[in-house]
């Protein structure tokens, strides 16, 4: 993958790319859906093949393309046979004739590398250990730890050693700043990543705030059901259904709030 020895002077040109392809595949659990795209053929989709080709197992690649046709990317034609639709094939077109898209990445090995950097950059950021051993860093990638080897050992954002447990990565004085330069583009700073990474049991900043702002919403919800039990218990007469009317603005307030401030910042992950 030679053209991944070109990212870190324009790593950072390559995250508009990679934010619009986020819009439509998951990139954070989806890099399969991703691999499965590139790999089209004349608008051609084999599971079987893509799978051998790209040394997974048939069982991922089939819940990639499955998850790929309920988005509308991918269609049935038969058995072990998919096509692009319309706006997969944008989607495809788009990743590769963006600004510098063709120039920087140049591949579909490059694309794929570009987003395991932009992983692997923002959770060994967010752990906060020096070292982190590789093995559990590409579990959380969901790539193999071999693969993960390759594409890390290309970049100078990323210092490798080996150990007699097990190869460890950390981040270079570069990889720090790629790190603090993706947080700010999501509105985080280090110190708001790592305390919601605790909070919500992973090393992934996106994953991290979804996940917290999916409990947040659980619990305003739950707060403003409380308080119109609480209110609707109190009802003794009709009249007092008029007490209600400030507990009940206050309480959709509030939710309605919580919902758009949640979309507001997960929009912008």
């Amino acid at each position: 993958m030679p053209a991944l020895r070109g990212l870190d002077e324009d790593v950072k040109s390559l995250l508009d790319v990679l934010r619009e392809i986020d819009r439509l595949v998951d990139l954070a659990r989806g890099e399969v859906q991703l691999l499965v795209l590139l790999s089209a053929r004349n608008g051609l989709v084999r599971p079987t093949v893509v799978a051998e080709s790209l040394g997974l197992r048939t069982k991922t690649v089939v819940d990639a393309v499955q998850k790929l046709k309920r988005k509308g990317l991918l269609e049935k034609l038969g058995k072990d046979r998919y096509r692009l639709t319309d706006r997969g094939r944008r989607l495809r077109e788009l990743i590769y004739n963006l600004p510098r898209a063709t120039a920087v990445l140049g591949s579909r090995d490059a694309i794929y590398g570009a987003y395991i950097i932009s992983e692997a950059v923002l959770i060994l950021g967010t752990t906060g250990e020096e070292w982190y051993p590789l093995r559990r860093l590409a579990e959380h990638i969901g790539v193999s730890p071999g693969r993960l080897r390759r594409i890390l050992g290309l970049s100078k954002l990323f210092k490798i050693r080996s150990t007699p447990h097990g190869e460890e990565v950390a981040l270079s004085y570069d990889g720090q700043r790629l790190y603090e330069e993706l947080l700010r583009r999501r509105g985080l700073g280090p110190t708001v990543a790592r305390v919601l990474s605790i909070l919500t049991f992973t090393p992934d900043p996106r994953r991290a705030l979804t996940r917290f702002f999916t409990a947040y919403l659980v619990i305003s919800a739950l707060v403003v059901f409380e308080v119109l039990a609480a209110s609707l218990a109190s009802v003794g007469e009709p009249s007092s259904i008029y007490r209600l009317l400030p507990s009940f603005i206050a309480a959709m307030t509030w939710l309605a709030t919580s919902i758009y401030l949640a979309i507001l910042v997960l929009a912008k992950r």
